[in-house]
């Protein structure tokens, strides 16, 4: 986008003056010393001046590394519960007092690329490990930066090897010559004289950081860990559920009789700089936007009901609105189409529940329009094994599992295979 003069700006649309405005206003932050408009896209940018990138020359290191990576688990541990606090209009005194809570760490990744990243001078570890040895290891412009954080980290775990060389061919001798190479993968018709050729690349550059970014997915990790073992599963023990998990955030039911007063005791833990400023639980409003700090999503709004039914479909209710998430399914299809009596029904009734979805397609670059019928919810879980109350679960391989005739039925295992735990 180039603006010569003011006559040339007359003539942009209103789109293209947001576009300009977006530029201008990024080109006052101070940090941004290159010229946006020589890059294509944010990512580029980042990664080019994010760090020195040092790679690997040892193959076996690059296979290690690449074996590594492990993102975040996203999972529904327990699927349904109420709350009963003396901050809800229906509060039971005399019902067992239960507040539910969705906590979401600052910029997850952001913090995780704050710590010490590896660089260079990588070398094998001795062999001789002892297990005493591991166990003595130590310890508005917003989302422009979160964005900036998450654009480092997408650069340093793109995987080369998906890279593929596409040729167009438009005689059949084109075609011929590169469909007989050893590397030919497959290949898409377009139209009588048009075809496109797939090959598979036969030499890879491994010029992408993924050792940094296994250490920023691994540091995330650590910390999620670290606040739900070390803080919460210590400070509460068995009187703490974790209802629903994922990346950067938990769902718990907590017996306590005031969590809010809990908050104070740590503060050290929180961002509460989403609650009013004279909020009735009488928080501080403290440590905003700081990367690696819990935030109540709800910003104080009370959580009332849940209904997790597997990872990414989930809703709740609040003192004030319904929360619904369902990956897959338009937003906009969410909101009209599926309600929160929905969730609870597929849960305690196992009913599915279908969608119709209007959907814009490309097919061979041919732009089509089409009505979907999708299945929206469903109450069986393939990450969790589901218990016979259909509202508790525990994780696949679970020890207490063993003895399951269903456990042995799923995962087709003969007696004579069991690991005896007497």
């Amino acid at each position: 986008l180039t603006i010569s003069s003011r006559k040339k700006k007359s003539q942009l649309s209103t789109s293209d003056e947001n576009s300009a405005a977006v530029l201008e206003n990024s080109t006052t932050v101070p940090e941004n010393s290159d010229d946006d408009l020589e890059k294509i896209s944010l990512p580029p940018k980042e990664s080019e001046s994010a760090f020195q990138k040092v790679l690997f020359t040892d193959y076996d290191m690059l296979l290690f590394i690449e074996n590594g990576v492990r993102g975040g688990i996203s999972q529904c541990c327990n699927r349904y519960a109420i709350a009963n606090n003396k901050y809800m209009s229906n509060f039971n005194p005399d019902d067992e007092i239960k507040y539910l809570m969705y906590l979401d760490a600052n910029n997850l990744y952001g913090y995780a690329m704050s710590k010490y990243l590896p660089l260079k001078d990588f070398v094998w570890s001795d062999n001789n490990l002892t297990t005493q040895d591991i166990l003595n290891l130590s310890d508005e412009s917003d989302d422009f930066y979160k964005l900036m954080n998450n654009s480092i980290f997408g650069k340093t775990m793109e995987n080369v090897r998906r890279r593929v060389d596409i040729r167009l061919c438009s005689t059949e001798e084109q075609a011929r010559k590169l469909i007989a190479k050893s590397n030919f993968n497959r290949r898409t018709i377009f139209s009588e004289n048009l075809m496109a050729v797939h090959l598979k690349k036969t030499n890879i550059k491994f010029f992408k950081p993924i050792h940094v970014g296994m250490t920023i997915l691994d540091l995330s990790k650590v910390l999620m860990y670290s606040f739900h073992y070390e803080y919460m599963k210590h400070r509460y023990d068995s009187k703490i559920k974790l209802m629903y998990t994922d990346t950067d955030s938990f769902i718990y039911e907590i017996k306590t009789d005031d969590f809010y007063s809990d908050m104070k005791d740590d503060l050290n833990l929180y961002d509460t700089s989403d609650y009013d400023k004279n909020n009735v639980y009488n928080l501080p409003l403290v440590n905003k936007k700081v990367i690696g700090k819990m935030k109540d999503e709800n910003k104080g709004n009370i959580m009332t009901e849940y209904v997790g039914l597997k990872s990414k479909m989930y809703a709740y209710k609040t003192n004030n609105k319904i929360e619904k998430r369902l990956k897959g399914i338009k937003k906009q299809t969410l909101k009209n189409k599926i309600t929160f009596e929905d969730y609870k029904d597929c849960l305690l009734n196992q009913k599915l529940k279908y969608v119709d979805m209007n959907l814009i397609r490309s097919k061979f670059h041919s732009i089509q329009s089409i009505k979907q019928n999708k299945l929206a919810l469903s109450y069986k879980d393939d990450k969790r094994f589901v218990n016979g109350d259909g509202i508790t679960t525990l994780a696949h391989g679970h020890w207490s599992l063993m003895h399951l005739d269903l456990f042995n039925e799923q995962y087709d295992i003969k007696s004579d295979d069991l690991i005896n735990t007497q």
